[in-house]
C-alpha cells in the first residue's frame, strides 16, 4: 500500500510544526520574564559582592598609648557584622595585624578603638608601626557581604 501525502494531510502537519514552534518561543519568553529585573537585585561587582555605596568609608585617627580609632561612616542598612583586618609593618619588618568583628550595629557610624600591640596575661607590648596601615573591612548583612580596603600612611596621621 502506498500512502500519498494530499492537501489536507500536508496542512494537519504544517500546522502541528507551526503550534510547536509558537509554543516553544512563548515558554522562552516567559521564562526570561519571569527573572527578577536588574533593578530588583542588589549590585554586585566581579566577584559577586554586594558593592557598597559610594559614601561608605573609613578613616584612621592616631591616638596615644599605641592606640587608632578605626572610623567608619555610612554604613549600609540592614548591615549585621563588620569584620575587619588590620595589617601593619613593624619598625623590625615584621607583619603583625589585629583582627575582629563588630557586631549589634545600630548606627550608620562606628568608632573602634584598637591597640596596635600583642597582649597577653594582662601585659601588652606595643609595636612600632614602620609607616603604612591597611584596612580591610568586610560588612554583611540582608543584602549579602560587600569589602572595603583603604591604606593609611601611620606617621601622617
Amino acid at each position: 500500500m502506498k500512502t500519498v501525502l494530499n492537501n489536507k494531510n500536508l496542512i494537519y502537519i504544517v500546522s502541528a510544526f507551526i503550534a510547536v514552534v509558537v509554543l516553544v518561543s512563548v515558554f522562552i519568553m516567559t521564562r526570561s520574564d519571569n527573572k527578577n529585573s536588574v533593578e530588583d537585585q542588589p549590585k554586585v561587582d566581579k566577584l559577586d559582592q554586594f558593592q557598597l555605596p559610594a559614601d561608605t568609608s573609613a578613616n584612621v585617627e592616631k591616638l596615644s598609648g599605641n592606640r587608632i580609632n578605626l572610623i567608619i561612616l555610612n554604613i549600609p542598612d540592614n548591615t549585621e557584622t563588620i569584620e575587619y583586618e588590620i595589617t601593619y609593618i613593624t619598625k623590625d619588618d615584621v607583619t603583625q595585624g589585629v583582627i575582629g568583628t563588630i557586631s549589634n550595629i545600630d548606627s550608620n557610624e562606628i568608632k573602634k578603638e584598637i591597640f596596635l600591640g600583642t597582649c597577653s596575661s594582662g601585659s601588652c607590648v606595643p609595636h612600632t608601626v614602620k609607616d603604612k596601615i591597611s584596612v580591610f573591612l568586610k560588612f554583611t548583612g540582608s543584602y549579602g557581604s560587600g569589602s572595603l580596603e583603604k591604606e593609611f600612611d601611620y606617621n601622617s596621621l
